[in-house]
């Protein structure tokens, strides 16, 4: 495993970025990222963070706060917990990474995920191409996650594949002092509403906006959102070769 903050002119090598998706599948996360590109007005290669064989880390298109970035799958599985072993594995090398990188650029991250266990929704999530948020925080908020569902501690995030493999999608959650909790939800108790930890962070920041899908159509991007990631990409980058 090769991680490198040097961004080619284009991801073009079928092994680096998303080539070797079939365009016919309807992921706007395949296909290169086309809504990030035309509302940040960048090719997804000038606002790459980090790359390796298997994963990708860029900004968020709706973020929360500056310094939120996914790191994302380069092949298409619905979760993390749905990744081969070997990319479980790997994510865990990248997750440290990308923990180093926003500690030097802004504070330590919390990182979560909406997890379904197969590309249809459920967990609330709206993408059903795994990424997994990474948010620097100051405050936690595990204590709004999923009010109801039970929780369960676990020492990596790659026993997350054993609650894909057992039927369950998930709400993942991993605190500033890296303490990781798994929700487990089966299909027939799966009453998360969409973006549902977006809105649990925004509670404790006091965010009045939350949602991506509003805030990427709010009359402000471009004079708000947009030089909030490109700061973020910049400050991140320039971590990467420290």
């Amino acid at each position: 495993m090769t991680i490198t903050g040097e961004i080619p002119s284009r991801l073009a090598d079928d092994n680096a970025g998303f080539s070797n998706i079939k365009k016919s599948i309807p992921c706007s996360f395949c296909n290169g990222f086309p809504g990030l590109e035309h509302l940040v007005g960048m090719p997804i290669d000038d606002i790459t963070i980090l790359r390796t064989e298997n994963f990708i880390v860029i900004p968020d298109i709706a973020p929360l706060l500056e310094g939120h970035i996914l790191i994302v799958t380069t092949k298409h599985y619905p979760c993390f917990g749905a990744m081969p072993p070997e990319h479980l594995s790997e994510s865990i090398a990248i997750k440290r990474q990308v923990k180093r990188m926003l500690t030097s650029a802004y504070c330590a991250p919390i990182f979560f995920e909406h997890g379904p266990a197969t590309c249809d929704g459920l967990a609330g999530a709206c993408v059903d191409h795994a990424h997994l948020h990474c948010l620097p925080v100051e405050r936690e908020f595990f204590s709004l996650i999923a009010p109801g569902h039970n929780s369960e501690q676990i020492s990596s995030i790659a026993q997350l594949a054993e609650y894909t493999k057992n039927g369950f999608s998930y709400l993942f959650y991993e605190s500033l002092e890296e303490s990781l909790r798994v929700y487990p939800l089966k299909a027939e108790t799966d009453d998360i509403p969409s973006q549902h930890l977006r809105c649990a962070a925004a509670r404790i920041f006091s965010i009045s906006k939350w949602n991506w899908r509003d805030i990427i159509e709010s009359p402000d991007y471009e004079k708000v959102m947009r030089p909030r990631i490109l700061k973020a990409v910049d400050l991140l980058r320039c971590t990467v070769t420290e």
